[in-house]
């Protein structure tokens, strides 16, 4: 590695009882061998958890100091969250942003212009405001790939319809670890535009509450485009349909012995399967193949 002279770095790393990674410890334990360098990318992600240890944990000026009185590095940004008095995080990332990945962001993102982001995931233990998501659909303008992780309410609703958010290149959703309201921010049209979603997954509850058990008009909502899969996550039971015929003439098909559904995927424990998923697979028009046992998306 002596004669590396670009390096793409992207670190996420756990430490118990122990600083933040800053310039400092870059130089000392990797940069330093490196003397032909000359391109250093790099986004790196440290969660710090402290177990009954008092720690002087950097701050974020103090980061934001080590990188520049290094003086070798490129322009940087950096954020700290700490979610809560055992755990933190600290974020630091070169600038201009060159990843496809941006993972577990959250309410203290500062922000950029991130042109090369396809995947995001946001967690955060707060909610996740409308201003948010304008925010992320700004900044990412060709992300692909959505994860949202929040169990928690939002607290402003008040959608404004001068206001609409549009993820133009959106093609995966996946809210089923995400409360009710995000399902309703991305999946009503007056709300989010996602012309080009054609994979969803969500929890089968939240599906019923914001279709009224499915006797509103599907126009109002984004999932009529879905034409690859859809990820039904009902209860701790998980089935996948796969191909459009689920979703009929914009509209979701009720009489579940019309769909023609080459393979169903169902997880979770085969004997703690509910009597729902078991009606759908019975009603289901000749799969060419059912498979039970856990699997993860």
């Amino acid at each position: 590695m002596i004669n590396l002279e670009e390096l793409k770095l992207y670190l996420l790393i756990e430490v118990f009882n122990l600083n933040y990674i800053d310039s400092i410890q870059l130089y000392d334990e990797l940069l330093c061998h490196m003397k032909k360098l000359n391109n250093f990318i790099f986004n790196i992600q440290t969660r710090d958890f402290r177990c009954k240890t008092k720690i002087n944990l950097s701050s974020n000026e103090d980061i934001q100091r080590s990188f520049i009185e290094r003086g070798i590095y490129q322009q940087i940004a950096s954020y700290i969250h700490n979610s809560s008095k055992i755990e933190s995080k600290c974020h630091i990332y070169s600038l201009p942003y060159q990843f496809e990945y941006l993972l577990e962001i959250n309410n203290c993102f500062p922000g950029d212009m991130f042109h090369t982001v396809r995947y995001l995931v946001v967690i955060d233990q707060y909610p996740f405001e409308h201003k948010f998501f304008q925010f992320i659909s700004r900044g990412l303008p060709f992300l692909e790939i959505l994860h949202i992780r929040n169990n928690k309410p939002q607290k402003d609703k008040q959608y404004s319809s001068t206001e609409l958010i549009t993820f133009h290149h959106l093609k995966l959703l996946n809210l089923k670890l995400a409360y009710v309201d995000y399902v309703e921010q991305f999946l009503l049209n007056k709300v989010t535009y996602l012309p080009h979603l054609f994979n969803l997954y969500i929890k089968y509850e939240s599906l019923i509450m914001i279709t009224n058990n499915f006797t509103i008009d599907t126009t109002y909502f984004n999932f009529s485009r879905i034409l690859n899969e859809l990820y039904l996550n009902i209860s701790n039971y998980r089935c996948k349909i796969d191909r459009n015929e689920y979703w009929r003439n914009g509209s979701i098909c009720e009489d579940y012995s019309e769909i023609s559904c080459p393979v169903i995927l169902i997880g979770g424990f085969a004997d703690l399967y509910s009597d729902l998923v078991f009606h759908l697979i019975n009603q289901l028009k000749c799969p060419e193949r059912v498979i039970l046992g856990p699997w993860r998306h």
